[in-house]
């Protein structure tokens, strides 16, 4: 693997507190402790565009993530992730011709994680749940899928490493 193993989307931080998720139903944040010694020790990152989700976000933290932004956890795109952006941007205007969905899909975050995950190395980490194709709207393990990344959910990297955040 690349220099990171894992690139973590907004909805890991977003979602779970949102609708009330594993994460923050517990009075001890050992999530949060996980994510940081995670990223401290170099295996997650986000891409910058995470960090502004997060600070136009009501939810996920944004207290923690101008923390974490300190300790260098969002990383801005080098040339090589810039290319793989374009490449995704490509590859949408190839496949989805909604371009509602499509527009909505690439003025977020989510093919930046997927274009670090490219470029640098690594896979991608995501709350959201696998839908069916019947779904129109882009989906990030859809995409990743078309791009050979690995994407998984956070329950899943956190076993990997036999971390829990219960």
């Amino acid at each position: 693997m690349g220099l990171v193993d894992y690139w973590l989307d907004s909805n890991v931080f977003i979602e779970g507190e949102k609708w009330g998720g594993p994460y923050w139903l517990y009075p001890v944040p050992r999530f949060w402790i996980s994510l940081n010694h995670m990223s401290d020790v170099g295996l997650l990152a986000c891409p910058s565009m995470i960090y502004a989700e997060l600070q136009d976000s009501r939810d996920g933290q944004p207290s923690w993530a101008r923390e974490r932004k300190k300790a260098g956890m969002f990383m801005d795109p080098d040339v090589t992730v810039q290319q793989e952006f374009q490449n995704i941007c490509a590859y949408m205007i190839e496949c989805y011709a909604d371009n509602q969905y499509r527009r909505r899909f690439l003025d977020r975050a989510e093919p930046w994680v997927i274009a670090h995950a490219l470029g640098q190395g690594g896979m991608v980490v995501t709350h959201k749940p696998r839908e069916p194709k019947t779904v129109s709207r882009v989906k990030i393990q859809d995409v990743c899928a078309h791009f050979g990344v690995r994407c998984i959910d956070v329950e899943q990297m956190f076993q990997y490493h036999g971390l829990s955040y219960t």
